[in-house]
């Protein structure tokens, strides 16, 4: 428990120094006060996405080459914002001027690439 304390105290004395001299007064004085909540993450639940980009996403896994990735992603003639889905579940970053054809490519290369390079690695024949 000693130990838990510590660390707590740390954190807190961590946070403090960050804080304006003036904020730090008002917290001594009693006009402000500091109060504990529980620490949020944004998960992306990827069940919530629609069928279409979950069936997308499970077809992509199943492609062994970037060329065919390639043709099936343009088949499907996709919207940048279904695109930006599938970047979301497979949480690659996404910044408001990336292209059709980039996030395309950040797909591929994250899905098909990813799973190329690591068999080339592993299949590397060792002396």
């Amino acid at each position: 428990m000693l130990k838990e304390i510590s660390q707590l105290n740390s954190v807190i004395f961590t946070f403090l120094a960050t804080l304006p001299e003036e904020t730090l007064k008002d917290l001594a004085n009693g006009t402000l006060k500091l109060e504990i909540s529980k620490k949020t993450t944004k998960t992306s639940d990827k069940s919530q996405k629609s069928p279409k980009i979950n069936d997308i996403c499970e077809h992509l896994q199943t492609i062994t080459s970037r060329e065919d990735a390639t043709v099936y992603l343009q088949s499907l003639n996709l919207k940048r914002d279904e695109l930006k889905e599938i970047c979301d579940f497979y949480s690659i970053g996404v910044i408001s001027s990336n292209t059709k054809a980039l996030l395309t490519e950040k797909v591929i290369e994250t899905v098909v690439g990813a799973k190329l390079r690591s068999n080339a690695i592993y299949n590397v024949p060792l002396k």
